[in-house]
């Protein structure tokens, strides 16, 4: 490597300790350990009703996925926050279609607490899964 480069790199904090975590050696490769949560992570299935809060997990950060189902038309609404879990809405009332199925997704902070409300007399809440992250 040329003088110029060396300074240029060297003035970018670039090529220091051989493995630190999050650097990237002069030669542009960049090294780190990241996170793998993959011993750690799991899944749950709680029971959800509607306009109930509950709690995806009280330490950890999740991933929610939500299917719902309409035979007919209605609405589906999902807020979440640290206290009442209404603090926030991610998803706000949203109109469903009549035959549609979809799932909602959304990530969790660790401890918050979320809602999910549906309306219309066909309207159901399948199997909630939760994913810590």
């Amino acid at each position: 490597m040329n003088s110029t480069v060396s300074q240029q790199v060297s003035a970018l904090g670039v090529g220091g300790a051989a493995g630190a975590a999050g650097s990237i050696t002069a030669t542009g490769a960049i090294s780190g350990t990241g996170t793998n949560t993959a011993t750690g992570a799991g899944a749950t299935t709680p029971v959800v009703s509607s306009g109930v809060a509950f709690t995806p997990s009280t330490t950890l950060d999740t991933m929610v996925y939500v299917p719902v189902a309409a035979t007919t038309t209605g609405t589906v609404k999902i807020t979440m926050g640290p206290s009442t879990g209404a603090e926030n809405t991610p998803i706000p009332t949203s109109a469903l279609v009549a035959s549609s199925e979809p799932t909602l997704s959304l990530r969790v902070p660790g401890g918050w607490k979320v809602v999910v409300t549906i309306t219309g007399v066909t309207v159901t809440i399948g199997t909630v899964t939760v994913v810590t992250c």
